[in-house]
């Protein structure tokens, strides 16, 4: 296989998309040759480097677990709002499930009525955010959380907030 293109994306934290294909078959792309000059200089194959990102991503599952743990002995109802697979990756390496999350809420029918992967958290109506009024909303989908908050803006006008985990958790 070879690895003909390389693109990056600004959604999803900076995504980039890999595109391969039978050996030989395809003209390589300009871009690989660069993406992978700009990873050397980055140093990414370094284990330093590797270890400095490994230590900041546990920092902030503390960080963020915390903060939830928090507000649970608070006795505040925490529930989680959208559920993207990226958001579901992040539940199953905090460890968070239903002893901090009561649910999820979730425009798509498709996953409602269903259970996340993992910790098995409940994925509800998005209707129930207003009809329940808990008082955090963890934004799952947190590249598109400036939008997904202006659509529940009633969430918040109930007294509802919201927690963005990515890149550093915080509470709007």
């Amino acid at each position: 296989m070879d690895v003909f293109d390389v693109e990056k994306y600004d959604i999803h934290g900076k995504s980039i998309r890999i595109f391969t294909g039978k050996k030989g078959k395809r003209r390589i792309s300009e871009n690989v040759g660069n993406f992978l000059k700009t990873e050397e200089e980055k140093g990414i194959y370094k284990k330093e480097v590797l270890n400095d990102f490994s230590c900041r991503v546990k920092q902030h599952r503390e960080k963020f677990t915390g903060l939830l743990r928090d507000l649970k002995r608070q006795g505040k109802s925490i529930v989680g709002i959208s559920s993207p697979a990226k958001g579901n990756t992040l539940l199953n390496y905090c460890r968070i499930g239903t002893e901090i999350i009561d649910y999820m809420v979730e425009k798509s029918v498709i996953k409602q009525w269903c259970y996340t992967p993992g910790m098995h958290i409940p994925i509800c109506e998005e209707e129930r955010l207003l009809k329940d009024k808990p008082d955090y909303g963890i934004v799952f989908a947190w590249n598109f959380a400036e939008e997904i908050m202006r659509n529940n803006q009633q969430f918040k006008e109930n007294g509802g907030r919201f927690i963005i985990p990515i890149p550093n958790p915080v509470i709007i």
